[in-house]
């Protein structure tokens, strides 16, 4: 039986699955667990507030060394993946995350939300959410890129949805310390078990990316004209890559997108207290109440992402990072003007679409620049740079708050740096190996 005949639809000739959506599955799954564990930190993040005392920007400094960590460990993670593949780096990442978890809700003292969340669960996280997942997905698809990475990162919104709906609900219930441990069996736990259902690559079972052969994938009988063959994918080293000026606008405009989003995402909450407050919401009613507008704003996300992943394999990836990017600005400018529960309801749902949009596009930009070959390094080199950088956004938010009680010179500055994200997305060019620029 032919590869070409291993595809996700059956057929009279055919009774198997292409394996790939298999490995998304288990890709998916992962990456829900993982972001339950990165982003239902920023829903915990008012019952710490007030078991403890401490201030916003102390807490958001946890989450900007979670970011920091994550950053540094990406970049041995893509090793890693492009070598031995991804099954087992998830595998020890999602161990971690169990752990990291589990100890987050024994925590006493201040330096342990930073040893738990922001170390043992950044390293966790680093194995199992964007770097392995979208790498992995990448080179099981081609023609399907766009869509596939956006199934991957919907898994990865879903996280905040079901954080949404489950941690308000659980602290209230049962305390936010034994909710912390319930997420921490039950993510762990499926994180290790979904990752097994991963392989490294399509060619290590004998089959082709999307399921098809060569020669189709060369003629393109499917009906879609691919930018190129599988077999004449750019196979740029690390090394090659680094020297290019489209690599480092890669990192700079990346960088410079992910300080607003995660930077704004990591005080979502608190900023709806704010709102609430303002507007005579008892804190009581109000923290359900937001939990609800997150899990809206979840939902919203994974619709942009899966919405998106189609637009980018018919519209082109520079064109969804342009608009997208100006859809964030605008809602960033919406943010300075809310004053009810109700209007910021409405403004976390667009803003989440809106974001949604903008992050299945990077990674089949950065393959169409350099290839498959050396995709989860170079993927793991733009997370070290956006990724650890990008942790600042929660300092930068949380430090202007703790300094004006007020958040409008936060969006205003990250505004200033999205104009210039757009600047860069324009510069982008088809990257020809023997000119190296």
């Amino acid at each position: 039986m032919s590869s070409s005949q291993e595809t996700i639809t059956l057929t009279s000739d055919s009774k198997k699955i292409f394996y790939g959506w298999w490995v998304l599955a288990g890709c998916i799954i992962v990456a829900l667990c993982s972001s339950i564990a990165r982003f239902g930190f920023s829903m915990f993040m008012p019952y710490i507030l007030t078991d403890f005392g401490w201030t916003r920007a102390m807490v958001s400094g946890a989450f900007t060394l979670h970011m920091a960590v994550y950053a540094v460990s990406a970049v041995f993670v893509g090793r890693l993946v492009d070598r031995f593949g991804a099954r087992w780096v998830m595998f020890g990442g999602s161990v971690l995350l169990l752990i990291g978890m589990f100890m987050h809700s024994r925590m006493s003292a201040q330096i342990e939300i930073y040893l738990y969340y922001s170390i043992i669960s950044g390293f966790g996280v680093a194995g199992t959410l964007v770097v392995p997942n979208v790498t992995t997905a990448r080179k099981w698809f081609r023609k399907k890129a766009g869509m596939s990475i956006g199934l991957v990162l919907a898994g990865s919104g879903m996280g905040v949805v079901v954080a949404g709906i489950l941690v308000p609900f659980l602290s209230t219930s049962v305390g936010w310390r034994n909710a912390y441990v319930v997420f921490a069996v039950i993510c762990g736990l499926a994180g290790m078990a979904a990752s097994q259902l991963v392989r490294k690559d399509p060619e290590s079972m004998g089959l082709k990316p999307d399921g098809i052969d060569a020669g189709e994938a060369t003629s393109g009988a499917t009906g879609e004209t691919p930018l190129t063959a599988v077999s004449d994918e750019a196979a740029w080293t690390v090394r090659e890559a680094l020297k290019t000026k489209v690599f480092w606008i890669l990192i700079f405009i990346y960088i410079f997108s992910l300080i607003p989003s995660l930077g704004f995402i990591s005080n979502a909450c608190a900023f709806g207290q704010d709102i609430a407050a303002a507007s005579g919401v008892d804190i009581a009613v109000s923290g359900p109440m937001i939990g609800k507008v997150f899990m809206l704003m979840g939902i919203m996300i994974v619709i942009g992402e899966i919405l998106s992943g189609y637009l980018v394999d018919r519209f082109g990836k520079k064109e969804m990072l342009i608009i997208s990017t100006i859809l964030i600005c605008l809602c960033f400018l919406w943010a300075m003007s809310l004053k009810t529960m109700g209007s910021y309801l409405a403004f976390m749902m667009v803003y989440g679409f809106s974001f949604g949009l903008n992050v299945p596009a990077w990674v089949p930009l950065m393959a169409d620049c350099f290839g498959r070959k050396s995709l989860g390094a170079l993927y793991g080199i733009l997370t070290l740079f956006g990724g650890g950088l990008s942790g600042l956004g929660g300092v930068l938010f949380g430090g202007i708050f703790d300094a004006t009680k007020s958040y409008d010179g936060a969006f205003w500055t990250v505004i200033a740096m999205l104009i210039l994200v757009i600047v860069g997305i324009t510069q982008i060019r088809p990257v020809s190996k023997e000119l190296g620029a």
